[in-house]
């Protein structure tokens, strides 16, 4: 029978350094293509690495060449087909943490506010960044950050440097940060013929919606209704009251006992109140 110690004796220091840096590398490895739920990396990375086990040990030299010498080749083939998740993790390098700093009813004063512009006619493109950051993503004529209020929303919207054709940027925390706000486009991307009949706010908030989970919001003038796009799906349709349910639902946060920030606010000011 093979003891600890005496299997320690075989491997030796080095033997087991090797053997924890690998462990740990095939951890992570694993660990990173599992985050892509739309392909099953992960099954075939566990598999290849079956293969090769298997073929070291049963001594079959061309199965085993061909997994060791083209390995870097599988490797640049996971990471080409991960590349969504590569992009998110390189482009979002911050992660946005919210402060409450706006009205917890900030989402009914967007709302309100929407309704009023539509019913003069004004078309909102409204991006609403969560947690992850879109600093290097968007760009915008100026920068704003000020706590959202409806009087300076419409003061923005009714200004002649407003531009119906670009969006206004928001975050899940109320914050108003800026608005005429479009995506950077570089020369080499590629739009989808799928989405070139969008406009072109829409086209960004799709292209946005695949590496981050912002939201995005727009109103139909001639039928009333709105639209969001979060996490490369469309949503048509939708009435006024849909609408602000989702986007209650999908930007506020959760406290580890499933209350939101909103409701906690709203329960400690009725016992304020009360008492």
């Amino acid at each position: 029978m093979v003891t600890i110690n005496g299997l320690f004796e075989q491997i030796g220091w080095l033997g087991l350094v090797e053997i924890i840096s690998i462990s740990t590398i095939f951890y992570y490895i694993s660990r990173w293509l599992s985050r892509d739920k739309k392909k099953k990396l992960l099954f075939y990375f566990y598999s290849y690495s079956l293969i090769s086990g298997i073929s070291f040990f049963l001594e079959l030299p061309l199965i085993w060449h061909i997994c060791s010498y083209y390995s870097p080749v599988f490797m640049m083939l996971f990471i080409i087909v991960h590349r969504e998740t590569l992009q998110k993790n390189f482009i979002a390098l911050q992660t946005y943490k919210p402060a409450q700093k706006a009205s917890y009813e900030w989402h009914n004063e967007l709302m309100r506010c929407i309704l009023v512009n539509q019913s003069k006619g004004i078309k909102l493109n409204i991006i609403i960044e969560q947690t992850d950051n879109l600093d290097e993503l968007l760009v915008s004529p100026f920068i704003i950050n000020t706590p959202f209020q409806a009087p300076l929303m419409q003061t923005l919207i009714t200004s002649t440097l407003f531009n119906q054709d670009k969006s206004i940027w928001l975050r899940s925390d109320g914050t108003l940060v800026s608005i005429n706000t479009e995506l950077k486009r570089h020369p080499t991307m590629i739009i989808d013929e799928q989405i070139q009949e969008l406009s072109t706010c829409q086209q960004d908030a799709l292209i946005l919606s695949k590496t981050t989970d912002s939201l995005f919001i727009s109103n139909d003038i001639s039928n009333h209704n709105f639209m969001i796009i979060s996490r490369e799906t469309i949503k048509k349709n939708l009435s006024a009251e849909n609408c602000l349910k989702i986007v209650k639902k999908q930007t506020m946060r959760t406290s580890p006992k499933g209350t939101s920030v909103y409701e906690k606010k709203k329960q400690t000011e009725q016992q304020t109140h009360s008492s």
